[in-house]
Parts: structure tokens; C-alpha cells; sequence
């Protein structure tokens, strides 16, 4: 890995002489990153599958509809 180099007025940042890019070392805020990214994730999830429940039972509702039409 390459030296990193403390950056001025920027307690949680540093420069890596390497890539000369800018590098975060805020292991806290890497976490809260981390949960709120799952926790999109798990929205999305229950969401595309709230999306397919509905779906299904738009079809079930129509069969029905069909069989007391006697069709």
C-alpha cells in the first residue's frame, strides 16, 4: 500500500501518494454507509416483491372473475 499523507483541516482524510487521491479513513462513517446501503437494498427487495404479490393477485382476481362469468 502506498504512504499516505495527512491533508490539511481534513481530520478524517488523507492523500495516498501513489494515486494522489483523496482517501477517507472514517471507519464510522464507512459503516453507516454500509447499513444504509443494505437497507436500500432490503426496500428494494420487499419492494419489487410487494410489486409481484400484486401482480399475482390482478391475475387470481381476473380467473375468478372469468369463472363466476362462466367463461
Amino acid at each position: 500500500m502506498a504512504e499516505q499523507h495527512k491533508i490539511t483541516d481534513a481530520m478524517d482524510m488523507r492523500r495516498d501518494s501513489f494515486s494522489s487521491g483523496i482517501i477517507s479513513i472514517d471507519n464510522n462513517a464507512l459503516e453507516a454507509y454500509k447499513k444504509r446501503k443494505n437497507q436500500s437494498r432490503k426496500i428494494e427487495t420487499l419492494t419489487d416483491d410487494i410489486n409481484t404479490i400484486k401482480d399475482e393477485m390482478k391475475e387470481l382476481k381476473s380467473l375468478l372473475v372469468q369463472m363466476v362469468n362462466g367463461k
